[in-house]
């Protein structure tokens, strides 16, 4: 299964409480290992470890240096301290760097990621930009990401995820539908550049505008509001993709099969 890894700093902390209700009221309390990773002197520290533990069997911390502020060089600086600390902890488990404005989306989200990273065999995974045709930094990564991309280690002012593409690319598998990405919304559309404003939503039918039939993470969305409508959900309005995951299984159940009989 995957580790579980997510960063925050003190403004976010409201955001990853949200998230964590969240992923409780999907799927309960999960056995997915939980890295919580932030820069010394992070407020709200106590509030978010008791909510991790609350929809989590196993939660860690680790209290990184104090480094450079604003973007992009805050959060190159929370990914190559994370990184470099779970290799030098010889981690084992690929991981999911789920940051503070990415919402879950449905019922069994995390076991649909594990499936479609298995199913997909390639170190990296995740929404593949379009027009830039690098991976979102919320995605999946190898257990140690030092032997795959220096660049993602040692970038300041590109942000990691950009700095990386040359190195990952070729091993990235696209998840595209089940991981959304908005950068901002321009006319109605996504935006991938500094005009328009970040997705916002009112309700669960304005939710759906945004929502593919497959998608099980969104990003990005700064208010919470993503999150909001969903913990007011009921019911029907709560989307299970266990169908979807029952055939990612079978998937991968062949492709296995298939590699054993050559």
């Amino acid at each position: 299964m995957l580790l579980v890894v997510i960063p925050f700093i003190t403004k976010e902390v409201p955001l990853v409480l949200k998230n964590l209700r969240l992923s409780r009221k999907f799927d309960g309390r999960q056995k997915n290992p939980v890295l919580l990773t932030y820069e010394e002197g992070t407020g709200g520290v106590p509030e978010v470890t008791q909510a991790a533990l609350e929809a989590f069997e196993e939660v860690q911390t680790f209290a990184y240096h104090r480094g450079p502020s604003g973007w992009p060089m805050g959060p190159n600086h929370a990914f190559k301290m994370t990184a470099y600390q779970l290799g030098e902890q010889n981690n084992q488990r690929p991981f999911l760097w789920w940051e503070a404005d990415a919402t879950p989306l449905c019922k069994g989200w995390l076991e649909v990621l594990w499936s479609a990273y298995r199913a997909g065999g390639k170190p990296f995974a995740g929404h593949v930009v379009g027009g830039m045709e690098h991976m979102n930094g919320v995605g999946i990564y190898p257990p140690d990401v030092r032997q795959y991309s220096i660049k993602a280690m040692t970038s300041i002012k590109t942000p990691w995820d950009v700095a990386m593409k040359g190195d990952t690319q070729l091993i990235t598998t696209p998840l595209n539908h089940l991981i959304l990405h908005y950068w901002n919304i321009k006319d109605g559309a996504n935006f991938n550049g500094p005009e328009g404003v970040p997705l916002s939503v009112k309700s669960n039918r304005d939710l759906k505008k945004w929502i593919t039939d497959d998608a099980v993470l969104l990003h990005r969305c700064k208010d919470g509001s993503v999150a909001d409508v969903l913990l007011k959900s009921q019911g029907s309005q709560i989307r299970d993709l266990s169908k979807v995951l029952v055939s990612m299984k079978a998937n991968f159940l062949d492709v296995e099969q298939e590699a054993l009989l050559k």
